[in-house]
């Protein structure tokens, strides 16, 4: 009996091992629509920022939310970004040997340095891409291979409007008539809220960049961004 114990209480011990947050998949949903709107206002400020440094913009007065019809568009989505029926994710392979796995730890560039160095370099990054990666890669990368992985049968609906996002994203008034701004709505991850922009500039011109976010003292901040395509 004195010998079965042991083992019983290692077994116990590995099971609630096995069921701590640390190895439970993390929990993917919606977040709710005030933060699903906070969140997107979030990554619209941070861009705001990012194209007025890059582009020495800074003085240029916004557009008023009544021109923004034709420049801003919201759509639902799954975590892997798919918009299309039937949903179909595609799982990203765990293999840190491969290249696709550190390519995609050095993708998550940590949004404050990459503001930082265009701010300081008009031109654009003043540092190496590797030496731009965030310090959260890890995790994020592990977030999206989980969210890559997403089987669930019913999309969620976000409830967000386009009249509501347009309120909460801000433009450049020179902004041309043919750009648009589409957001796929906001999905949580674990602690982190994934959100994927498309900027679309006219024919064969665009890119799609993925932001990942936290709440910090009850507001949500970017901390880390990814470019996701580009033609």
């Amino acid at each position: 009996m004195r010998q079965v114990a042991p083992l019983v209480v290692a077994i116990l011990v590995a099971i609630g091992v096995a069921l701590s947050p640390g190895f439970l998949p993390p929990q993917i949903s919606r977040p709710s629509r005030s933060d699903a709107l906070d969140i997107i206002e979030a990554v619209g400020d941070y861009e705001l920022q990012s194209m007025a440094a890059e582009y020495q913009l800074d003085t240029e007065p916004l557009m008023p939310d009544a021109a923004k019809m034709e420049h801003i568009r919201i759509a639902d989505a799954t975590p892997c970004g798919e918009v299309t029926e039937p949903v179909r994710c595609h799982p990203i392979a765990f293999d840190r040997q491969s290249e696709i796995g550190p390519m995609l730890l050095a993708s998550w560039q940590d949004a404050a340095k990459l503001l930082a160095d265009r701010r300081r370099d008009a031109r654009g990054r003043a540092t190496g891409f590797e030496d731009g990666a965030s310090s959260a890669a890890e995790h994020l990368w592990r977030l999206q291979i989980e969210a890559s992985r997403w089987k669930g049968q019913r999309i969620p609906p976000s409830g967000l409007d386009e009249q509501s996002v347009r309120h909460r994203i801000k433009l450049l008034a020179v902004t041309r008539q043919h750009h648009v701004w589409t957001d796929l709505a906001p999905w949580l991850v674990g602690d982190v809220a994934f959100v994927e922009v498309g900027w679309n500039c006219g024919d064969m011109c665009g890119k799609g960049t993925g932001y990942a976010l936290r709440k910090e003292d009850g507001k949500w901040r970017v901390v880390a961004v990814q470019d996701r395509w580009i033609v």
